[in-house]
């Protein structure tokens, strides 16, 4: 399977309280499919990879596990005004 470069789906993005942006995406990579956490930089800030019938899936829900996390720390939508 050849790596992508360009996400597959994107889940969501959340700002920081200093303006920074987190973005969880899909993406293939060289074992299966993998959810990237990027920062708005380019970075990558963690990287999980998924194989099997229901990799989609778990893949989704450690999305949202993720989401839960940030804004739990203080993140908020990122198309949400920023105050």
């Amino acid at each position: 399977m050849t790596p992508s470069t360009s996400p597959l789906l994107t889940f969501w993005s959340l700002r920081a309280g200093d303006g920074r942006i987190a973005t969880c995406a899909a993406y293939r990579g060289p074992s299966g499919l993998e959810l990237r956490l990027l920062d708005d930089r380019g970075g990558i800030l963690s990287n999980q990879s998924f194989n099997g019938p229901d990799a989609h899936l778990r893949m989704a829900i450690n999305a949202d596990m993720i989401r839960e996390r940030l804004i739990a720390k203080g993140y908020r939508e990122a198309d949400e005004e920023h105050s």
